[in-house]
């Protein structure tokens, strides 16, 4: 009771470029919110994953919930942020980010 979820994927598209989307669902599974964004530019499939979940949980923080659940199904973005892994690329200035929030 109280905590909502969100799920987030990413999709990239040689020669397009990146889409992210979040769906926020209420205990009962109706949608409180839902978001898509798109970017021209190319990123790894695991860092548009770990994007997906900044922005889902940055939607969130600006709407003001504090008890969410996130839910992806990219394992190494989802090891990686539970093991607070730390590093030097790209990826793992959003791991920073996804924690501070």
């Amino acid at each position: 009771m109280g905590w909502l979820k969100i799920n987030v994927d990413a999709s990239v598209r040689e020669g397009i470029g990146v889409g992210v989307g979040a769906v926020c669902r209420d205990e009962e599974g109706c949608v409180v919110w839902g978001l898509t964004e798109q970017m021209r530019e190319m990123i790894d499939p695991s860092e548009a994953e770990a994007l997906a979940v900044y922005v889902g949980l940055k939607e969130a923080a600006r709407r003001g919930h504090q008890h969410v659940i996130i839910e992806l199904d990219c394992s190494m973005v989802i090891d990686a942020l539970k093991l607070q892994k730390r590093g030097r690329s790209e990826i793992y200035l959003l791991f920073d980010d996804i924690h501070s929030i």
